[in-house]
């Protein structure tokens, strides 16, 4: 029988059994207060805009190259300029992405999902790719 009551009234609410009687009693909630309301949404709203900042920068990267090009052109990066070049602009968009995350943490971010300002990448993969193996 008390697993039924349980299924019945869920967690948020307690049994306490003595010999064959059980006792239930209400589950007594803290109501929160209206600045913490506001504070979970002020967090809540933080969160959103960090995620959205971190896709947009991935999109921008991914884009333009795939994991799996990034992958081949790693090994390269101390030795050829191409694909150091490529690394640099993806360092500069994290590096971008980065800033605007603190922003958006201090409260000063003017809500700017646009990573154009780092320009296109600055050589296609192919190119890269045809430079290490010259």
């Amino acid at each position: 029988m008390i697993p039924a009551i349980i299924k019945q009234y869920g967690h948020k609410e307690g049994l306490t059994t003595s010999g064959d009687n059980i006792t239930q009693w209400p589950y007594d909630s803290p109501v929160p207060t209206e600045e913490e309301i506001e504070e979970f949404k002020e967090e809540s709203r933080r969160m959103s805009l960090i995620s959205q900042l971190w896709r947009k920068a991935d999109k921008y990267i991914s884009s333009r190259i795939s994991v799996g090009g990034i992958v081949r052109l790693a090994p390269y990066e101390k030795t050829h300029a191409k694909p150091k070049a490529i690394a640099d602009w993806m360092e500069a968009i994290w590096a971008d992405y980065y800033t605007r995350r603190a922003e958006v943490t201090a409260g000063t971010f003017a809500s700017n999902f646009d990573f154009t300002n780092n320009g296109e990448m600055p050589f296609s993969f192919e190119e890269a790719l045809a430079e290490t193996k010259a």
